[in-house]
């Protein structure tokens, strides 16, 4: 899809849409932390919308990637991106300017990384070629 669309699931038995935010890459992926809705938006990167009035959503910070941004998780002050066959770590601690701080590439050269968990001082990548690839950090 190339936007984010915001449901009302205030009656779970009759979501309904709440509004359509066209973004200007193609969304694959979001993690909703806090009031803002963080974007893997394709080829432009990190896209971070305030999203406090779901009904008027709004762009306060980008990172334009070098590659196809497909996945990201996010937790506490960091955003972790994949970005085709790398994972870019973002300190979003300031969302309006988002500061890249590691990069990390995959075992295998041209694999993409699809979906990503991170959880004490392990990151979980689940990559389309090499299945699953566990980073072990400290601090991030």
């Amino acid at each position: 899809s190339t936007g984010l669309k915001i449901i009302d699931i205030s009656n779970p038995s009759n979501p309904t849409l709440a509004k359509e935010f066209d973004t200007t890459g193609t969304t694959y992926a979001v993690h909703v932390s806090g009031n803002n809705a963080y974007i893997a938006d394709g080829d432009k990167g990190l896209l971070i919308l305030d999203i406090t009035d779901p009904n008027n959503p709004s762009v306060i910070g980008n990172y334009d990637t070098s590659k196809q941004s497909r996945s990201i998780f996010v937790s506490n002050n960091y955003a972790y991106v994949g970005d085709n066959d790398k994972l870019l770590v973002f300190d979003i601690s300031n969302p309006i300017t988002p500061n890249l701080i590691k990069s990390y590439s995959c075992n295998l050269t041209g694999d993409t990384i699809h979906d990503i968990f991170k959880s004490g001082n392990y990151i979980y990548l689940a990559t389309w070629i090499s299945g699953l690839e566990i980073l072990e950090t400290t601090g991030l």
